[in-house]
Parts: structure tokens; sequence; C-alpha cells
């Protein structure tokens, strides 16, 4: 509960951050499927990516999951009416301040309707409780989500401007943008292009050699 104007903010700041952990989880899920589309990536590059996630299909398997996961909990979870990290929690708290953006939450929602079903969808019946029915993890497309993340950015803070009128100093705005998509993105094809290098050593019989191992 905020008791006063710095206990709210420390709650606004609480929930960005989140939202911006949310673009790496959501950004790196979606290069787990991008980097093999040669709609997204030239022939070659994506031909590439496809050798080493078969060659190395347990780990990247793996993570597929565990990032699809992180994602569908870390949004789902801003729109959870009893979570002190919601944004309707949010709503609530800065309402005592006299900044009032009910209205502008419930647009939220409802613009953002089909994702968020999808979504809560594959919660409860892929992570949750393993529904028979769910044999694989079905999720809203990057662009749908980034859509989602971005208003929820703006939504806060449409909030933040507000806090000068509670008595703090000044207003409080985060750049999005992508929040931090795009390290992500690169930092993923990095990975599978020293991956195909060293794979390559190997069968070319170029000996690498490592101080440590797992």
């Amino acid at each position: 509960m905020a008791n006063n104007a710095e206990e709210l903010l420390s709650l606004w700041k609480k929930i960005f951050t989140q939202v911006y952990e949310t673009s790496a989880y959501a950004q790196l899920f979606a290069c787990s499927y991008l980097c093999i589309s040669s709609n997204h990536l030239d022939k070659g590059t994506a031909e590439r990516n496809v050798k080493i996630l078969n060659t190395y299909k347990n780990f990247f398997g793996t993570l597929e999951g565990g990032i699809a996961y992180a994602t569908v909990l870390s949004i789902t979870k801003l729109f959870e009416e009893k979570k002190k990290l919601s944004l309707l929690y949010l709503v609530h708290e800065a309402a005592k301040f006299k900044i009032n953006h009910g209205d502008a939450y419930t647009k939220l929602e409802n613009t953002h309707q089909e994702t968020l079903k999808a979504l809560k969808a594959a919660r409860d019946n892929f992570f949750a409780h393993r529904n028979k029915e769910f044999n694989k993890i079905d999720l809203p497309s990057r662009d749908k989500i980034f859509a989602l993340l971005k208003d929820i950015a703006d939504f806060l803070n449409a909030i933040g401007r507000e806090f000068k009128s509670t008595g703090l100093k000044n207003t409080h705005v985060y750049a999005f943008k992508e929040g931090l998509a795009e390290g992500i993105k690169r930092d993923f094809q990095l990975v599978l292009d020293n991956l195909y290098r060293g794979e390559h050593a190997r069968i070319t019989e170029i000996e690498v050699e490592y101080s440590e191992k797992l």
C-alpha cells in the first residue's frame, strides 16, 4: 500500500522494470523461431541457424520453453487484480493521490483483449495445469506482444507525468520503444554465429582448447 508519493513512485518503477524485463523475455522467445525463418532472414543464415538449433536441440528446446513460460507469466500477472505489482493495483493506489486512470486501464485491456486471452489460456492450460488438449505452446505473435508492452509503457508514463501533482519534485517518464529487444536480438544471432563457427572448426578437426568445462 502506498502511504505517500515516494512509495507510489517506487511501485511505479517496479512495474516499469518488470515491463522492461518482459521485453527481453518476449524478444528472446521470438528469436527462437524467427532465427530459422527465411521470411525474416536471408536463406543462408536461416539454414545455418537451423543446423545449430538441431545440433543443440536439448539446450535450445529447453530455452524456448523456459522463456515462453517467463513471457506468459510476466505479462499475465500485470493484469491479475490481487497482485501488488499489477497495473490495476497501481491504478487503485494512484487514485488515492487524485491520479485517475481507471478508464485508460479498461481501454488497455479492451484493446488487447485477444492477446491477453491467448496468454492467459497458455498460462492456465499449458503451464499451470498441463491440459492434454494443449500439447504445444501457442502464443500471440511478437508484434502483438510488443504492441501490448508498448501500450503498457504508454499507460505507465501517463501516470508518471502526473507525479508532480502529488508533491514529488518531478514528473517521471521512461523511454521504451521496444525495451531491451534490440540488444537481445543482436546477441542471439551472435551466439548462433559463434556456435556455427565452433561447430565448423570441430568438423574440420581444428582443435579448440578451453580452460574450463561445465
